[in-house]
């Protein structure tokens, strides 16, 4: 279909062959590949549909080599995959045409990646072709098995200072590099390679550029949005905010912990103005309740936050709320999550390698004290029978520089 196209658009003929499964070894086309017959002198380009693993290429490169009379007769200038799926290679991190262009050195590029094509499904205006959860799944599935630093990055590589010790250089690097400190399952992270450092051909990683380029930093500043009707409270960190509403000032001092403690108390001064706050309820709060001034406020959740609408002066409001540890089964293993944290297993609570039963029983959780470590939080999961201890992934494996370091969030499931 590409030689047809090409003669159709710009009246060239390009001769084409094809890959057999098996060699043929009678006729006149008989041999390892159907169509023109491949001589010294050609050019060739290798055009697959998708690439996943990059063993196809494995089987078409020696067939291709094998037809030349001398060594470097046929030149194989490139390769162009309809879909990149973005998967690791075999017995690699990176992606395999990144793998394709080391291994036989010559650029493999592909139309579209597995991400555009999820993008599009997604965005495609008010029809979406795939649902939000089907969406979470493909993200899930590659945050497993997607490739790191893949070569199908478009974004434009800029100038920015590194700073040692000595001071500080410039260098040319991407502002979007992967983040090596960032291991979701066991064994499967960068070991004393951290900070910024530059790869071949001038690609780049860093684990601080890498959180920067996600927004973590100015994260605080979505903690209140203001709206025509008045203020929304969308994270529950411990601030203080003052704005001007119809002629006031209005203050929101706000002494939280929902994540560990499940309570949050706002202290309101309204300057007797009326308007609304709106306290985001996310779906990991399964009970909650709102008072103000110490009176319990029915309110109803409605897109994940409830409304209280009055004339504020003075005043007081409380919300806790509850959750529970819980299992995410996915791709044959599972992971834990209290609320909206994220629980990891680190080598220094015991062996991290066996696999869990999840499959069968509820979680039970209790928090405990780890005196193993600093962190945030720790608690011991009992489920089919076994106990074992995992803390927020944010304070897990941060001795980096440790042989023994580990961590993992997916673990094996027993069987």
């Amino acid at each position: 279909m590409t030689a047809v196209a090409y003669s159709r658009l710009y009246g060239k003929e390009i001769k084409y062959c094809s890959d057999r499964k098996e060699e043929k070894d009678h006729g006149a086309d008989k041999g390892a590949l159907l169509g023109y017959k491949i001589k010294d002198g050609d050019k060739v380009v290798i055009i697959e549909d998708v690439t996943t693993s990059g063993k196809s290429i494995d089987e078409t490169y020696p067939k291709i080599k094998a037809q030349e009379s001398v060594p470097g007769g046929i030149k194989i200038v490139g390769e162009i995959v309809s879909l990149n799926r973005m998967e690791k290679a075999a017995d690699s991190a990176k992606s395999a045409l990144e793998t394709i262009t080391e291994k036989y050195g010559f650029p493999a590029k592909a139309i579209v990646t597995m991400a555009d094509v999820v993008d599009t499904l997604y965005t495609n205006g008010d029809k979406k072709i795939i649902t939000p959860e089907i969406k979470n799944a493909i993200d899930e599935y590659y945050r497993l098995y997607g490739a790191v630093n893949d070569t199908e990055q478009t974004m434009k590589r800029t100038d920015g200072d590194v700073w040692v010790e000595s001071g500080c250089y410039q260098v040319e690097h991407e502002p979007y590099p992967f983040d090596s400190y960032s291991p979701l399952v066991y064994n499967r992270r960068g070991k004393k390679v951290g900070g910024f450092m530059v790869m071949q051909d001038g690609r780049s990683y860093g684990c601080c550029a890498c959180i920067g380029s996600a927004g973590v930093a100015v994260a605080n500043l979505a903690t209140i949005s203001v709206y025509n009707g008045g203020f929304s409270v969308n994270l529950y960190n411990s601030f203080t905010f003052k704005s001007e509403y119809n002629g006031a000032t209005v203050k929101l001092d706000c002494n939280a912990d929902v994540y560990t403690k499940n309570k949050a108390k706002i202290k309101v001064s309204g300057g007797g103005k009326e308007f609304a706050i709106k306290l985001r309820i996310p779906e990991w709060m399964e009970k909650y309740e709102v008072k103000v001034d110490g009176e319990k406020v029915g309110v109803e959740r409605k897109n994940e936050y409830v409304e209280l609408k009055r004339i504020w002066n003075e005043n007081a409001i409380e919300l806790t709320c509850s959750a529970r540890v819980k299992k995410h089964i996915l791709n044959d293993k599972v992971a834990f999550t209290k609320g909206p944290i994220v629980l990891a297993r680190d080598v220094r609570f015991g062996d991290i390698t066996k696999p869990v039963a999840a499959k069968s029983g509820l979680v039970r959780a209790k928090r405990i004290k780890n005196d193993k470590f600093k962190n945030n939080v720790t608690y011991e999961i009992s489920i089919g029978g076994e106990k074992f201890a995992a803390c927020d992934y944010s304070s897990a494996g941060k001795n980096y520089d440790d042989e023994n370091s580990c961590i993992t969030v997916w673990q094996n499931i027993k069987t």
